[in-house]
């Protein structure tokens, strides 16, 4: 997701737990040009992600959890006062229904909600939901 956003001139933050990924992101982004895109190494499960976005203060957030879901790690998110729009990509409706609890509690709602069959012929669903912050 965020070689795309950067290559649109959005400013981007990219956190990822392997440190492969961030050198392919980084490495990447060098190869495009792409001077906004900025790819940390961070493990979510240990590290508070308000704390990690403070200081960028940033306006949208795309997250896609792992399928166990991000549980209380990514419930942070939703008290970062900057966010107005969190997209949210998950691969177990389930987990991300349970894990977007405390964003319906802080006044977040649900503005968009698209299924995609990836895997046809399973029961397996993917699932983007837009969230927006009511003001």
């Amino acid at each position: 997701f965020a070689l795309p956003l950067a290559k649109t001139g959005k400013r981007v933050l990219a956190a990822e737990t392997d440190g492969a990924a961030v050198a392919a992101i980084q490495a990447n982004a060098r190869e495009m040009g792409l001077q906004t895109l900025q790819a940390v190494q961070t493990d979510l499960t240990r590290e508070s992600l308000a704390a990690l976005l403070a200081p960028v203060r940033p306006e949208a957030a795309i997250v896609d959890p792992p399928r166990a879901g991000g549980g209380r790690h990514i419930a942070g998110l939703a008290g970062v006062d900057s966010l107005s729009r969190i997209v949210w990509v998950s691969c177990d409706v389930v987990n991300s229904a349970r894990d977007m609890r405390p964003f319906f509690e802080q006044g977040w709602e649900v503005t968009s909600l698209k299924l995609f069959d990836m895997f046809p012929q399973t029961w397996h669903m993917d699932v983007v939901v837009v969230l927006d912050r009511r003001r």
